[in-house]
């Protein structure tokens, strides 16, 4: 009799400590890559293994990734862009900026003083707050490669950041060069500003017509959400 309650309580413990953990694991943390990964990119793959299926490339320092569960065997299962997969454990690191934004939009989410929740998050904004933003992603480029953004114009500038093959919310900044027959845009992409070759991004209406009516609803100052991207340029400011 004894031995069944003890094993009993066993079970229960360990059932409650198996909710704990998953409680752990679902919450608000977004991370990014880390700078110890190599320099062409994480590889993201369908099943916990390096044969398995190449989903994409995620590139050094990028964010907004989400854990999903906990680490197998040396993998750990994320989201990241609308896609699931298995990366290597211990290749990605908290990002405070990214997490810090999405704490924002969950507390702007349940703010009953907020109407608009379709404002709860970053719209892509100008100067100009009437001008239209026209959004952008990447084209041509295989899964297994990244699309480079530079410093400045030219193939062979310094590196600003590193696209993934299915980047998108890529943001033109009206500015043009033409070198050597390549013409280059300067582009905001992931928090960064850089330049990158044209033939390598596409313009997408549906992308720009989202952005297009979040920007014009949330340009109305009654009962609009923050604007939270002002939290990521402050983080951006402090790790320079």
């Amino acid at each position: 009799m004894i031995k069944r309650i003890f094993f009993t309580l066993l079970l229960v413990s360990l059932s409650l400590f198996s909710i704990h953990v998953d409680l752990v694991f679902a919450n608000d943390d977004i991370y990014r890559v880390s700078n110890f990964v190599p320099r062409n990119g994480l590889p993201l793959y369908v099943e916990p293994r390096r044969s398995s299926k190449l989903i994409a490339t995620i590139p050094r320092s990028t964010s907004w990734i989400k854990i999903q569960g906990r680490p197998q065997a040396g993998w750990q299962k994320i989201s990241w862009n609308s896609q699931q997969g298995w990366i290597q454990a211990g290749t990605i690191e908290l990002d405070r900026a990214a997490t810090n934004i999405t704490g924002g939009k969950v507390d702007c989410l349940h703010d009953p003083k907020i109407k608009n929740k379709a404002c709860c998050g970053i719209v892509e904004t100008t100067d100009d707050p009437s001008e239209l933003v026209k959004i952008y992603s990447v084209t041509g480029v295989p899964k297994n490669q990244l699309l480079q953004m530079n410093t400045a114009p030219g193939k062979r500038e310094n590196i600003a950041s590193l696209m993934p093959h299915n980047a998108t919310w890529i943001m033109k900044l009206n500015k043009r060069k033409l070198i050597n027959g390549v013409r280059w845009e300067k582009v905001k992409w992931g928090g960064k500003i850089g330049w990158v070759d044209s033939r390598k991004i596409q313009y997408s209406p549906e992308l720009t017509s989202v952005n297009d009516m979040k920007r014009k609803s949330c340009n109305v100052p009654k009962d609009c959400a923050p604007d939270l991207s002002a939290l990521l340029k402050d983080e951006i400011q402090k790790n320079k």
